[in-house]
């Protein structure tokens, strides 16, 4: 037999940088059946995709052969090939090679005009026909015919040896596979293309019912009813799920002080509505009417917590009617509010087992506006007329008017957790009543009480509670339970309003001066909505047509 032939490392125009490379003449050849006939392939495309085949060759080769140490295999075939392209997830070409070498496999093993090839044949008595590779669509014909053209680079004559192919292993040596001789194939076969999978493409509008609920979830009540569920038909039947409804919140926002209180009280009774019955929480702050409280007593059976912020619409019979109705009720706040004694004794009567109850409101001195109102009085009499003296009042009456609230709620509200007192005119004997009668109390708020005087005896018998919090006593430990919502909490001035505001006070000063009655007419104007031909009959709307809510959207323009 001839001496084996060089290394491929040696081969004309495969040596790069010292490793082996596919000859880049074929390379360029095959490139060129993908592109148009005057198209032109870079140098640096054909050296980029010289690099990629050499690499994918080598480690394919390198992965048959150790299946083929696995097995105690010598000799290196096809199937071990096709085992290594499967092993490395390749599985998608498995089909089209399976059918290419059987192809190949019937027409080498067919002939039987040639007769075999001795190892010490001559290479010019072994001259082999070029061999012509299918055009398949694949990434296999393209290695196949490469490895034909390497072959014959090495040979002198450019012929290659049927029975001398080069393999290289896992190791440092060569092994020389005797393979049959080599003849035209002309099997063409096309391999269809697999489309790649598009994900379909969602429309915004068209999010599930659970994605949407939990963004709304994280919205507040005006958002969800003048902004998030007017976008679409979607959204607004997403906006109707009772989940999000059961904490209603409409306090510290600037629509509660910038519209009227008819739409405000509409919005709420959307929102009552759209719980169906779950609603646990009720905060409202400035527009809450005696009617709202009684729409929500029919139909708030699970409420637990009503905060009434400056509600000054509704009277104490509602309050009281709403917790007798609500029996799960725990949590009443009717705030910056003055309340009488007899309120909470009706308040005992129906709800003995209220756990908090918050009644804050600014401090006002009382005693000082009843003593201008009675100089003014007296200003007003002729001076010639013997004025009339009044007796002073006892303080054993004073301090019973001004502990009236504090004596009622600690004979009937005997369950208390929490309660929130600041800014009333109790004094020390109100607070020990209060300590006395409801000895539950974990939470206590006692801050701008000026009556009351806070001294060691008033300490020690605030100690057993968790969180006090009384007048002038410094740092407060902080309570989460205790937080205020304030009277005008959420409300955006601009300065065009300041300006408006400060203009109206200056005109009603001047209609004062001139002894004009009528300067303060205009304080209870009704702010309605603008008519218009196009604008539904509002009283006639339901709360969940849409109509009204596109309307009331267009308007606001939020």
């Amino acid at each position: 037999m001839a001496d084996a032939p060089a290394s491929p490392a040696s081969a004309g125009g495969g040596e790069e940088d010292g490793g082996f490379n596919l000859p880049i003449a074929n390379i360029t050849r095959i490139m060129r059946r993908a592109i148009p006939p005057n198209g032109k392939i870079d140098r640096e495309a054909a050296e980029a995709v010289q690099e990629l085949a050499t690499e994918f060759i080598a480690y394919i080769t390198l992965v048959a052969s150790d299946i083929c140490k696995r097995e105690n295999q010598e000799t290196m075939t096809g199937e071990d090939l096709l085992c290594a392209m499967y092993a490395i997830r390749l599985d998608d070409y498995m089909d089209p090679l399976n059918l290419y070498l059987d192809k190949y496999m019937s027409t080498d093993t067919g002939d039987s005009t040639e007769q075999p090839m001795d190892e010490g044949m001559s290479m010019e008595q072994c001259e082999q026909p070029e061999v012509v590779l299918p055009p398949l669509h694949s990434t296999v014909v393209g290695i196949a015919e490469m490895g034909q053209e390497q072959g014959k680079d090495q040979l002198p004559d450019g012929n290659l040896k049927p029975s001398e192919i080069i393999v290289q292993q896992n190791c440092p040596e060569f092994k020389t596979l005797p393979l049959s001789s080599t003849e035209v194939l002309l099997c063409p076969m096309e391999v269809e293309p697999i489309a790649l999978h598009v994900p379909d493409i969602r429309h915004w509008s068209e999010l599930p019912l659970d994605a949407l609920s939990a963004i709304f979830m994280k919205l507040g009540t005006i958002e969800i009813l003048m902004g998030a569920g007017l976008v679409c038909r979607p959204w607004l039947a997403a906006a109707k799920s009772p989940e999000l409804w059961r904490f209603v919140d409409m306090t510290r926002h600037k629509v509660v002080f910038s519209k009227s209180e008819n739409i405000m009280l509409k919005m709420a009774k959307v929102a009552i509505d759209r719980s169906d019955g779950r609603m646990e929480s009720f905060w409202a702050q400035k527009f809450v009417s005696g009617e709202l409280l009684d729409y929500i007593a029919s139909r708030g059976n699970s409420l637990k917590s009503i905060r009434l912020i400056a509600c000054g619409f509704c009277w104490d019979g509602a309050v009281t009617r709403l917790a007798a109705k609500c029996q799960m009720l725990e949590e009443i706040e009717y705030s910056h509010q003055k309340q009488p004694g007899d309120f909470f004794k009706q308040l005992g009567a129906v709800r003995p087992e209220l756990k908090r109850l918050r009644i804050h409101m600014q401090w006002f001195d009382s005693d000082a506006i009843e003593r201008e109102m009675r100089e003014e009085q007296q200003s007003s009499h002729d001076e010639d007329e013997e004025e009339e003296e009044e007796e002073e009042e006892p303080y054993e009456a004073w301090e019973m008017r001004h502990n009236e609230e504090a004596f009622a709620i600690a004979e009937n509200l005997h369950e208390l957790r929490l309660l929130q007192m600041a800014g009333n005119s109790l004094t020390k004997k109100g607070v020990y009543a209060i300590l006395e009668g409801c000895p539950h109390l974990e939470c206590l708020d006692l801050t701008e009480c000026d009556h009351l005087k806070v001294d060691d005896e008033l300490l020690a018998r605030c100690a057993k509670i968790r969180h006090v919090w009384l007048p002038g006593r410094w740092p407060r430990v902080h309570c989460p339970d205790l937080h205020t919502i304030g009277e005008d909490e959420g409300e955006v001035i601009e300065m065009d309003d300041v300006y408006e505001i400060e203009a109206c006070a200056l005109r009603d000063e001047g209609a004062m001066e001139r002894g004009n009655d009528d300067y303060g007419d205009n304080y209870w104007d009704d702010y309605s909505l603008p008519s218009s031909p196009g604008s539904p009959d509002l009283p006639d709307v339901t709360c969940d047509d849409t109509r009204y809510y596109t309307y009331i959207h267009e308007y606001y323009s939020l």
